[in-house]
């Protein structure tokens, strides 16, 4: 018996594609972006610069953030192309995730790319101490304050972490003329903010905070202490939560 033995060659792949018999294959999906601005005011515009490659054939590119209590991600915008810029309205006052996702045609994640976005709004001090208000004429203007004090030294705001990056001081102070009140924002991370008023008074001092760490604000009435006077204090905040804390 005779046995008739058939050649058999190898191609590789480099030979095959050289020759277009074989696909090269497909890089693995990539997704990144950036946010012009990652503290916003809510309702503000923010622009957001993505780029995806490597998208499968038929396949997506959503932009998405979260929504709710439960941070269920939404979709904001269904992107085009394989990079671009699009500008969307921030949302209400919170802290949100946002995110760049590829997806197959069966829509199957092969590529995410992941910020977060703090959308700020104003609290009152009355909002996150629960005070109600109370008003005083001083040199003949109505002033709304939340705290009074007569003299010394009052801590009438503490937060050992705040959510917050900015305010507004509302400083009033009655009494013998150049008697004076002060305000102190004390941070555990920022250097110390100072703010006075002279009696017959009322006026408004923005300050800023680092946006973690604690702070505390008191409240001085340099009124001698055997005749007590008035002084009064009022604030608002720029804040992702509701009652200013982190």
């Amino acid at each position: 018996m005779r046995l008739y033995l058939r050649p058999v060659f190898t191609l590789s792949t480099g030979l095959l594609l050289v020759l277009g018999l074989a696909s090269p294959a497909q890089a693995a999906p990539k997704a990144s972006f950036k946010l012009d601005r990652y503290r916003v005011s809510q309702n503000s515009k923010v622009k957001v610069s993505w780029k995806a490659s490597g998208k499968p054939k038929r396949g997506s590119v959503l932009l998405q953030r979260t929504v709710g209590t439960a941070a269920k991600y939404t979709t904001v915008r269904t992107l085009s192309g394989n990079s671009g810029t699009v500008t969307v309205k921030a949302p209400v006052r919170g802290k949100y995730r946002y995110r760049i996702l590829v997806r197959d045609r069966g829509k199957r994640t092969k590529a995410t790319a992941v910020h977060t976005l703090y959308s700020y709004a104003d609290v009152t001090l009355s909002q996150i101490t629960g005070r109600s208000t109370q008003t005083v004429d001083v040199g003949g203007v109505l002033f709304r304050y939340v705290y009074s004090h007569g003299s010394g030294t009052d801590t009438e705001l503490r937060m050992d972490s705040t959510s917050c990056r900015s305010g507004t001081i509302f400083l009033a102070k009655n009494g013998d003329a150049g008697n004076t009140a002060t305000a102190s924002v004390i941070q555990e991370l920022a250097d110390l903010q100072e703010f006075g008023v002279e009696s017959g008074n009322v006026e408004a001092h923005p300050f800023t905070l680092a946006g973690r760490g604690a702070v505390q604000i008191d409240l001085t009435d340099a009124s001698d202490r055997t005749r007590p006077q008035g002084a009064y204090l009022n604030a608002t905040f720029s804040c992702y939560t509701a009652d200013g804390k982190a």
